[in-house]
């Protein structure tokens, strides 16, 4: 299937075809000759006459002109090829990463079941994300020998392999979706709610992979570290009036403040609010030791091991912050510009899914930056501020710490029973069809040549 951006050049370049038309049907004729008696004292006159006639003239010269038109209209329409699709299909989404509490065979034979359903003509397609070599197509008997990747995948992961497997590796004309996974935080990542229909606009019923028992390396159960943090750096306003205390013990912490500004060398977490240059270089060496630094606000200084570019010209339009867990807060937060550093961990996202908060490890501790003030009245009136506190504070934490069932929205977020449940994919292969223009423009200029090259042979 051929689609054009701007027809309008199209027209153009048709009425242009019909000028070398009219002008091949035109033929050149030399006048009459009389016999005149004083012929000897004129002068030979290379006039000729125009008139039309019913066929044009000179066809193979016509016909390159008439190419020429129509390719030169055809470059300027922004002309898109699309492959023809055909029929419905069906897609069994499988999740390959790695995954210590999911059985790898379990997850295999519920993806072929779910491939070889009955009621279908023939197999579903599987594609499995995740693995080493990005996604691949496979066949229910395939999926025998298949291990599974090194690294773990997160959902939108899964999603983008999904769309961009039917686009390039199907020919359905529209495909239904059923995704096989263990559905846990391991596979959310901040921002996936908000770009969920992006990147899938139907849904995807999930089948779940049953979970494993919960064991560390050594093989006993599985418990959160025990927690004893203490907060510096925030000492500007009275225990009475500032909210992160309170957050802080509502999570069941120890919160012992700093009356000068620096961080607590007893301290697991350290809070610092629009740090000071100079008290940067000690939070940074309080994280080298062993604890977890927080800064928020505005970056008066900087550090090679921040996780956060700071960007004073970046917009600062007002926006909601949204956790990893689904979680919203506030929905005219005051935020601060930059980026996270390559390599840093995103854990919060504002609601354009751009970053709000970067983690990095930094020696023996971490260093966390959120972009937005820990005082603002727009974070700190949310019921959930503490949850925000709790995921700053564990922001360098290993995945496992936070691993475990997704809840209903979150659930909800991912399959999105709300959408079609059959996406028309030849909506989605428009805008990844295959451009035509350069090579109409390469075209125009051949049929260019070939006609100056034809009109030099006619030269006398």
């Amino acid at each position: 299937m051929i689609s054009s951006l701007s027809p309008g050049f199209l027209a153009a370049g048709l009425a242009l075809a019909a000028a070398p038309v009219l002008l091949h049907l035109l033929a050149r004729r030399p006048p009459e000759r009389q016999p005149l008696p004083t012929a000897r004292f004129l002068m030979e006159d290379a006039r000729t006459f125009l008139r039309l006639q019913n066929r044009p003239t000179d066809l193979p010269l016509l016909c390159v002109r008439i190419a020429f038109a129509l390719a030169l209209g055809a470059s300027f329409a922004g002309m898109t090829w699309t492959p023809d699709r055909n029929g419905p299909g069906r897609v069994v989404l499988l999740d390959g990463g790695a995954d210590t509490l999911s059985d790898w065979g379990v997850a295999r034979e519920l993806a072929r079941r779910a491939a070889l359903e009955q009621g279908d003509t023939e197999p579903a397609t599987i594609l499995v994300y995740g693995l080493d070599d990005d996604f691949r197509i496979v066949t229910p008997e395939g999926l025998a020998g298949l291990d599974r990747g090194g690294q773990s995948a997160n959902a939108e992961d899964g999603l983008r392999a999904l769309r961009s497997g039917v686009l390039s590796r199907t020919h359905f004309e529209s495909v239904a979706v059923v995704w096989v996974t263990r559905p846990s935080w391991r596979s959310w990542s901040p921002g996936v709610g908000l770009l969920r229909a992006a990147l899938w606009p139907g849904r995807t019923p999930i089948v779940p992979v049953p979970e494993l028992a919960r064991t560390d390396p050594a093989g006993a159960p599985f418990e959160p570290a025990a927690r004893n943090v203490r907060t510096a750096g925030l000492a500007g306003l009275p225990d009475d009036q500032n909210p992160l205390p309170r957050a802080l013990r509502a999570l069941g912490v120890d919160v012992v403040a700093s009356a000068d500004g620096r961080p607590d060398p007893d301290a697991d977490w350290s809070f610092a609010e629009t740090p000071t240059a100079g008290a940067l270089g000690a939070l940074v060496e309080r994280a080298r030791t062993g604890a977890t630094v927080v800064l928020s606000g505005r970056l008066l200084g900087a550090h090679a091991d921040l996780p956060w570019v700071p960007d004073p010209a970046a917009p600062r339009e007002p926006s909601g912050i949204v956790l990893a867990t689904g979680i919203r807060l506030g929905l005219s937060i005051a935020r601060e510009g930059g980026a996270p550093t390559p390599g840093a961990k995103v854990i919060a996202v504002f609601e354009d899914a751009t970053a709000a908060a970067a983690a990095t490890p930094v020696g023996d501790g971490c260093l966390v930056y959120l972009s937005a003030s820990l005082q603002d009245p727009a974070l700190t009136a949310s019921p959930d501020y503490p949850s925000l506190v709790d995921a700053l504070g564990k922001g360098c934490s290993e995945i496992r710490a936070i691993d475990g069932p997704l809840d209903r929205g979150a659930l909800h977020a991912l399959e999105r029973p709300d959408l079609a449940a059959v996406v028309v994919v030849a909506d989605l292969a428009t805008a990844v069809g295959y451009p035509l223009t350069r090579w109409l423009m390469l075209l125009a200029l051949a049929l260019l040549a070939l006609e100056v090259a034809l009109t030099r042979e006619r030269r006398p």
